[in-house]
């Protein structure tokens, strides 16, 4: 599955250097790593954007981001990392200075701050406080989401794992095979952040999710969901499985079947090691040749070209990938790893996902502080305040953080003092663990003043989103030949005799 929160940019983030006061400049940043521009900026402008994309906070925290996506996925681990002066070397590069990448990451979410609050698998839990590996990762065409493979991001045995290794080295690792039902399915609570809206390439708020093969690009144009916050989103999955037979492969060619087994198909940009042969990843494919092709540049969100091309979309090449990427599905052909320019066609073993989508409001105020989501969304909201967001988010809820402050040690404690600070979900968590285990020095009344303003808070930011496998038994689809060769020459037989 794949997440992405629609805001592409943070309010906070412009509000820290400077951008919200001034919008020559800010429309400057959003034309050179955002919208593309159709006429090169000048050096003075580029210099003036580069100054940001560039500065220090900027850089060291990008390379931090770079740490916790390939060198640990533990949160307090990475955060205690120096890098020294390599940010002064890496803020000279093209990529960084010119394209904003830094600039860009950081927009999407605050280092090492997760919209994730809870996550649940079967009856596996991931402390989002504690790991990294559900912060957004992983590049799409609508910007940076967060990547969850359930079978291996739950794996208690490889929590250990860096994302990119785990993503790189354990995908071919998954094999088929899933529970029915909305306990055995995948559960997860959200925080839109709608206070800190800034740049959002699609209108409205929430999310948007897209549920796809764990080794396929979603094309999240043509595939995804929309999340609003304020609601529950049942999300129930009915699979098509579709299978082409031996002698169907092995008598007719590809363009004869239409369809493509995966050795028939390699990419050249799209390693075999993390992708299938999927048509959603083969007019991805065919729509990334066109952007290196006539944009001469590499997308921010998928780089696996960089080493042919080292040169990111900025400016007016990046007007010209947004111009191609908008017509996402219209490229039909693209060139194979041997060069050899082929059709893209579906594939010959496949599973397509229909999905029924269903909501209730979320969260209730009488059940609210009753449930774990209170305590998860407080902790959450102590450490937002500490950040550069504290502006925007005092801004639409003025005394939040006040409100929050002062009763910070007297609400919800009981879980962190006895099962490690920064661990939610002991062993034996479930949904309806009271709010006197999270809170046991303190009963929160409806009317209270801290309860009235953190329910506002969830009804306009919180989402919680259950994916689930419905029906016990699935379609099945098979691709064979219609008339074998020996029943064609056995009835040319009848007919002559």
């Amino acid at each position: 599955m794949t997440l992405c929160n629609i805001n592409q940019g943070r309010n906070s983030l412009f509000h820290a250097y400077g951008l919200s006061k001034n919008k020559t400049l800010l429309n400057l940043v959003l034309r050179q790593a955002y919208f593309g521009a159709k006429t090169n900026l000048s050096h003075d402008q580029i210099e003036a954007v580069g100054s940001i994309f560039a500065s220090e906070d900027v850089v060291s925290k990008g390379l931090l981001a770079d740490f916790m996506f390939q060198s640990t996925p533990y949160r307090k681990e990475a955060l205690k990392e120096k890098f020294g002066n390599l940010w002064e070397n890496t803020s000279n590069e093209a990529y960084v200075r010119e394209a904003g990448w830094y600039f860009k990451t950081l927009a999407v979410q605050e280092i090492g701050e997760n919209v994730v609050l809870r996550a649940k698998y079967q009856q596996s839990f991931k402390n989002t406080e504690k790991f990294t590996s559900l912060l957004p990762f992983f590049g799409t065409d609508y910007g940076l989401c967060t990547l969850i493979k359930p079978q291996i991001t739950f794996d208690e045995e490889l929590q250990h794992v860096p994302f990119e290794t785990l993503m790189r080295n354990y995908t071919q690792s998954i094999k088929p095979g899933i529970q029915l039902g909305k306990e055995n399915g995948l559960s997860i609570l959200l925080d839109a952040e709608v206070y800190d809206y800034g740049f959002a390439p699609h209108r409205g708020e929430g999310f948007k999710i897209a549920i796809h093969h764990h080794m396929d690009q979603p094309i999240m144009a043509l595939s995804d969901v929309d999340i609003s916050p304020g609601f529950v989103t049942q999300l129930s999955v009915t699979p098509t499985l579709t299978v082409t037979t031996k002698e169907a492969r092995n008598r007719f060619t590809p363009d004869q079947r239409v369809c493509y087994f995966d050795d028939e198909f390699l990419f050249k940009y799209l390693p075999s090691e993390l992708y299938r042969y999927g048509l959603s990843n083969c007019l991805f494919a065919a729509t990334y040749d066109e952007i290196l092709k006539n944009c001469n540049c590499v997308p921010f969100f998928h780089t696996m070209a960089y080493n042919d091309n080292p040169q990111i979309c900025a400016g007016t090449s990046l007007f010209c990938m947004n111009k191609i990427l908008s017509k996402i599905g219209s490229h039909t052909h693209v060139n194979d790893k041997n060069g050899v320019l082929k059709q893209c066609y579906s594939p010959c073993t496949d599973q397509t996902n229909a999905m029924a989508v269903t909501t209730s409001v979320f969260p209730n105020l009488n059940t609210f502080r009753l449930g774990p989501e209170f305590c998860i969304l407080f902790r959450k909201l102590i450490s937002t305040c500490k950040t550069h967001k504290r502006a925007t988010l005092s801004e639409r809820y003025p005394d939040l953080c006040q409100i929050i402050e002062v009763n910070a040690k007297n609400v919800c404690q009981k879980n962190s003092n006895e099962h490690g600070s920064g661990n939610l979900f002991p062993a034996n968590f479930n949904e309806s663990i009271p709010l006197e285990y999270f809170a046991p020095n303190q009963i929160i009344d409806v009317s209270d003043e801290l309860t009235k303003i953190v329910y506002r808070y969830a009804r306009e930011n919180l989402a919680l989103v259950n994916v689930y496998i419905k029906d016990p038994s699935v379609t099945q689809v098979v691709r064979d030949q219609k008339v074998p060769v020996i029943w064609f020459v056995a009835n040319i037989g009848g007919i002559l005799g």
